[in-house]
């Protein structure tokens, strides 16, 4: 019995002590990404029973729409820098116009934040009201019960950030295991919540005298990327939908990359990508968009990347299977006279874009009859 009870209370302890070292390790992983992560940014829903599921007609009931939009990613939204607006219907047939469902939002709404001991505080949220000056009413009487869509749309200026750890070393061959760091190969990348961030960042060495950084912009998300407009918001971007609008505005990111720490001595310079030329005579923008020429009777377009070595704007494009957006940066590094050694230095990213998604909620338009 005695040797029984001490191999369970063996099997205890190891257990116990598994439990432990996992906790030790899951700590470790946690406390190297400084971000939450994840691809939220602010979310948005309608508030229960506004609009009710059903609305009587002929103007027999008043009702308001309202809907929450709560930051759940982890850069901050500036009330001036998003909209949210009402529509699926025409406003004349609810007493209204379209002007008064359409507002900024009331306040600046808070990040998602992480603190130090890693524990999450909420971010900020807000509750619209529409139509601004009151209430609505479906004026007219209809024939039956009708289906009616009330849509709610939000596009606002959002911001995602990133890091990663990358090799530096002078020397191109080492022997195995004598280096700190990889020169060549994929690097982890951190980075904050939002539907766009930075994924697939390699680096490898080109001849001599440069260091190669690439990496991926990726759109994870369910709504819209549009182009950012950094000085102000322009919302006209986000209420139009032609097609012109859509090569000129959609699917483009603004992106920043930031050589951190030991990179000063030498030159640092960043390709961005843009897609496939492709042909249109109805598209023709200003410097920030799209850009035509004319050849042969034949217009060719493709999205302008003027801006510095180290910004400028990546247009998206599709993968081959469906799943998502991409865009592609190449930053090369040339050594400067002063790099030597062997050391891991911090390269920096920001991503910034506008995002457009809606919430849909169906009511019924109910007929009444008193007769």
């Amino acid at each position: 019995m005695l040797k029984k009870n001490s191999i369970v209370l063996l099997a205890v302890i190891f257990a116990f002590s598994m439990l432990f070292l996992a906790g030790c390790n899951s700590k470790k992983d946690l406390g190297t990404n400084p971000f939450i992560g994840g691809i939220k940014a602010l979310s948005l829903e309608f508030i229960p029973n506004a609009p009710p599921l059903e609305i009587l007609d002929s103007g027999l009931q008043p009702f308001s729409v309202a809907v929450k939009v709560t930051n759940e990613g982890e850069a901050e939204v500036k009330a001036e820098n998003a909209r949210v607006w009402i529509d699926g219907f025409s406003p004349s047939l609810y007493d209204t116009r379209s002007e008064l469902l359409f507002k900024p939002l009331e306040m600046d709404l808070m990040r998602t934040r992480m603190t130090a001991d890693r524990s999450i505080v909420p971010g900020g949220s807000v509750t619209e009201l529409f139509p601004v000056d009151g209430d609505l009413v479906y004026k007219f009487s209809v024939s039956g019960n009708q289906e009616q869509a009330f849509r709610a749309n939000l596009c606002y200026l959002y911001k995602t950030e990133a890091t990663s750890s990358i090799c530096f070393d002078s020397v191109l061959v080492r022997p195995a295991g004598d280096g700190i760091c990889l020169l060549s190969g994929q690097k982890q990348v951190f980075a904050s919540s939002g539907p766009v961030t930075v994924s697939a960042l390699s680096q490898q060495p080109v001849g001599t005298d440069r260091l190669r950084i690439e990496f991926k912009v990726e759109h994870l998300g369910s709504g819209k990327v549009i182009k950012p407009f950094l000085d102000n918001f322009i919302e006209d971007t986000c209420l139009t939908s032609t097609q012109q609008d859509y090569f000129t505005n959609e699917n483009i990111v603004f992106v920043k990359v930031d050589p951190i720490g030991s990179w000063s001595s030498g030159r640092f310079e960043c390709r961005f990508s843009t897609n496939p030329e492709f042909s249109s005579a109805a598209v023709r923008s200003g410097s920030y968009g799209v850009s035509c020429v004319t050849v042969s009777g034949k217009d060719t377009c493709k999205p302008n990347v003027p801006q510095s070595n180290q910004q400028g704007f990546v247009r998206l494009i599709p993968y081959t299977d469906g799943e998502g957006d991409y865009g592609t940066v190449v930053c090369d590094y040339y050594y400067g006279n002063e790099d030597k050694g062997n050391f891991i230095t911090q390269l920096n990213i920001q991503l910034f874009y506008q995002y457009k998604q809606s919430a849909m909620r169906k009511v019924i338009i109910k007929h009444t009859d008193f007769e």
